[in-house]
């Protein structure tokens, strides 16, 4: 199976991409999940079903904590200040895990109720592409969530820290090596995460006409709901930034055209503010370009 390699080349400090975007490209969200307890990592008796008689969007059915709820809802606010509700309509896709799926349902209802046009209303596709990263021994969950947490309250500056070297240091204080704990190393994780930005991007490749038509020459925005390590290595790349995604934050890719192989092609990539607390912002441009190798 050939395995793709990509490349990312920033072009300038800000946007300077001025001829006029492919219509059938369409604009891709990233958006880290909402703060959580982590009820489906640690709870055997949780029960996420969306679908159930009684389920509501609280912290009783969903896998966040008020907080949590508040930066989905304060996600979705920022993308209805972008969104052109006459000209676009969205897409939601999000990582199975229950935190990030659980986001997606709060975004999902703002966004229908102010107006903005779902291709997917009430059938939020996930893939495993966008997956949390994937530790070796189940059972050792609990041991690496508590590691975590006292690592970072140790220094509030650690809850910014990108998480491929957040990781590594808390596994070393675990006293054991990275490889130990998780079965995918963040280049790997960084393939999958482009991979979904390379399938994303040429969407319209793969949609059928009955959906074409559904569209009406509208752009397609694709809002995807995951976790922190899988925008890791991009950001690093596009942005120059160690920081990390935060909860709720959004990190937006407008790519110019289909992305093929071998082939440059641009685009601009914009991390924005979270509305309330300290969080990073940037926009760049960059030249993206990928190869196939056995």
């Amino acid at each position: 199976m050939k395995t793709a390699n990509y490349e990312n080349q920033i072009l300038s400090g800000e946007s300077q991409v001025e001829k006029e975007r492919n219509p059938q490209v369409p604009i891709i969200d990233i958006v880290r999940h909402g703060r959580t307890d982590y009820k489906e990592l640690k709870d055997p008796n949780f029960n996420f079903d969306s679908k159930a008689e009684d389920f509501t969007l609280d912290t009783e059915h969903l896998d966040l904590n008020e907080d949590g709820i508040a930066d989905a809802e304060g996600a979705a606010r920022q993308l209805l200040a972008t969104i052109d509700k006459d000209n676009e309509v969205v897409i939601l896709v999000t990582s199975p895990n229950f935190r990030a799926h659980s986001t997606a349902l709060v975004i999902e209802d703002v966004l229908v109720s102010n107006g903005v046009t779902l291709l997917n209303s009430g059938r939020t596709m996930e893939t495993s592409q966008l997956r949390q990263i994937n530790i070796a021994n189940k059972e050792d969950l609990p041991e690496w969530i508590a590691a975590d947490k006292k690592y970072r309250e140790e220094d509030p500056m650690r809850f910014k820290g990108s998480p491929d070297k957040m990781h590594k240091a808390i596994a070393t204080s675990l006293g054991k090596e990275l490889k130990e704990v998780f079965t995918e190393d963040y280049g790997e994780i960084n393939t999958r995460f482009e991979d979904y930005l390379r399938h994303m991007t040429n969407i319209y490749d793969y949609l059928n006409e009955k959906t074409k038509q559904q569209l009406a020459g509208k752009i397609i925005r694709i809002v995807t709901l995951t976790h922190e390590e899988l925008p890791a290595k991009f950001m690093q790349a596009t942005l120059g930034t160690e920081e990390n995604l935060k909860n709720g934050q959004i990190l937006e890719l407008r790519p110019q055209d289909k992305i093929r192989k071998d082939t440059e092609s641009e685009a601009e990539v914009v991390l924005y503010p979270k509305p309330e607390g300290e969080s990073e912002s940037s926009e760049v441009t960059v030249s993206r370009k990928f190869t196939l190798a056995s």
